[in-house]
């Protein structure tokens, strides 16, 4: 995939709400480079370390997990993130993705004395949300505080959002239609419809 094949893809993944064929077709498109992505015991396909892509997953797994419907991990939301931050993140943002990863990293280790990944399940939950929370403050906080979209907890929400809503399986998830039928802009109704 292109810079701008990225660009776009990314794109339309904001106005997925409003989002018409062409747009979902980007996406899609996106996500069948992925068919190709490496499996466990491969390099990974980008910029993102096997760790990194590790605690990616793990973060991802963590906003959406597993229920009776298939979580973040299970639909490849971690290849996509890398993918992502590979082919559409320019290489300044693609570093302040995998600082931020390091950082978050760094706080795991000074809070429970271990990376993230050796961490129990119940505290790496209770690190997310204690992210996840920050990130509700600064949006709360207003504009002073700072941009609450320039954050990496904000990025990796986004991407495991979009990565996970994008999916075969997310789309089942969301039991909708994304693309309605035609539209009919002139039809006469019946009295009392």
């Amino acid at each position: 995939m292109d810079r701008r094949t990225a660009i776009q893809t990314l794109a339309a993944a904001t106005m997925l709400p409003l989002a018409n064929s062409e747009e979902l077709a980007r996406l899609r498109r996106a996500r069948r480079a992925l068919e190709g992505s490496p499996g466990p015991d491969q390099a990974p396909r980008g910029v993102l370390s096997s760790r990194e892509i590790e605690m990616v997953e793990a973060i991802a797994e963590i906003i959406i997990p597993e229920t009776d419907t298939p979580g973040a991990a299970a639909v490849g939301v971690h290849e996509f993130i890398d993918l992502i931050v590979t082919e559409w993140f320019d290489p300044e943002e693609a570093d302040r993705f995998r600082a931020g990863l390091a950082e978050f990293d760094e706080r795991a280790r000074e809070g429970h004395g271990t990376d993230f990944l050796a961490c129990s399940a119940d505290q790496q939950t209770a690190l997310v949300a204690d992210l996840d929370r920050e990130l509700a403050e600064l949006r709360e906080a207003g504009p002073a505080a700072g941009d609450p979209t320039d954050t990496f907890f904000h990025w990796m929400k986004r991407l495991t959002l979009t990565g996970y809503f994008t999916s075969q399986e997310g789309m089942l998830v969301l039991e909708q239609d994304i693309i309605p039928g035609r539209f009919e802009g002139c039809v006469v109704l019946e009295a009392g419809r």
